[in-house]
């Protein structure tokens, strides 16, 4: 599908983008914001190390298999594990509260 886009440079419509995967969601035009921010209020609610985890990780993953640090994702991985925050994380589920993550 890509392919056929940008070799052509056909328009499809949202409908067409969410169907083929293009897109994970569609919006109406005045909802945008509202959505984009309780994205980014959801993402930003998540333990900071494990945000950055996830970052690392997928650009390793979309690289060339010979070319992956998985010595980076072992890294960042035993990092989450070790911190406050992965204690805090359990500490809070089992209090069934709302976990307070800084990062460390």
């Amino acid at each position: 599908q890509a392919r056929l886009i940008m070799y052509t440079g056909m328009r499809i419509d949202a409908a067409e983008a969410l169907r083929i995967g293009l897109v994970d969601r569609v919006v109406a035009d005045e909802k945008l914001w509202d959505e984009t921010f309780e994205i980014a209020r959801t993402i930003s609610g998540n333990a900071p190390l494990s945000v950055k985890a996830s970052k690392i990780t997928i650009a390793q993953v979309l690289q060339d298999r010979n070319e992956r640090d998985m010595a980076a994702i072992k890294a960042i991985s035993t990092a989450c594990m070790d911190s406050e925050d992965f204690r805090e994380g359990r500490q809070a589920f089992m209090e069934k509260r709302t976990p307070k993550f800084r990062g460390r």
